[in-house]
């Protein structure tokens, strides 16, 4: 499991606060899910000033392509920002949801959908408008997820890759990059504050890829 870290973006004009990301945790499970849940920890997730605070989630599903029934995060509905999936057996999603904060240091996101090897992040995104801005998937071995960023956005990735075989990442934060053990393979991500336009940021993640998806959101 990977630090929590916080980024800001630069001031971006105008009277509305930058985007703030706060990478939580992440966790690789090799086992069988009907759901799958996980359960992760997060003793250190924000607990006040939380008006404009959103849930993301990074979800990687290494033996299905089907879009799960429904993510609850904290028994609360999420909204599917994007998939990206390589039209076999890999496939990634980012989720979103306003869920209300844990009290007992552990964040409980339920993947409705019968799989294995299964791997999710979770970020902490502040002041954003939860209507994504920019996407984009990708199943080659090197990742390409670059998408338009905005002055005081934020952005984030995630990814399957091939098992015990890490990735170098651009463009965001290198948040996770775990091994799924003997049953199953792993996952990359990562989240960044963005300070200025960029059409396209690079954000890629290589060499050993085989599904991804990646998110804009301005700031609200």
């Amino acid at each position: 499991m990977s630090a929590r870290k916080m980024m800001m973006g630069a001031a971006g004009g105008g009277s509305a606060p930058d985007a703030t990301v706060n990478f939580v945790n992440s966790y690789v499970d090799g086992g069988v899910g009907n759901p799958y849940t996980f359960t992760i920890d997060v003793g250190d997730l924000t607990t006040t000033g939380l008006t404009n605070r959103y849930i993301a989630v990074g979800i990687d599903l290494g033996n299905s392509t089907t879009t799960p029934t429904s993510v609850t995060i904290m028994g609360a509905a999420s909204s599917l920002v994007k998939k990206g999936d390589n039209g076999s057996d890999k496939a990634s999603y980012i989720y979103v949801t306003d869920a209300p904060v844990t009290t007992n240091g552990t964040l409980t996101v339920v993947v409705d959908i019968t799989t294995d090897r299964g791997a999710c992040g979770v970020w902490e995104l502040f002041d954003i408008d939860n209507t994504a801005t920019a996407t984009a998937s990708s199943s080659a071995s090197t990742l390409v997820l670059s998408h338009n960023t905005t002055v005081g956005g934020a952005s984030v990735a995630t990814g399957n890759r091939l098992n015990n075989v890490g990735v170098t990442t651009v463009g965001v934060d290198d948040d996770y990059d775990e091994n799924g053990g003997d049953a199953g393979g792993g996952h990359c991500g990562g989240g960044i504050a963005t300070s200025s336009v960029e059409e396209p940021r690079t954000i890629t993640f290589a060499s050993s890829g085989t599904s991804g998806a990646s998110a804009h959101f301005q700031k609200a």
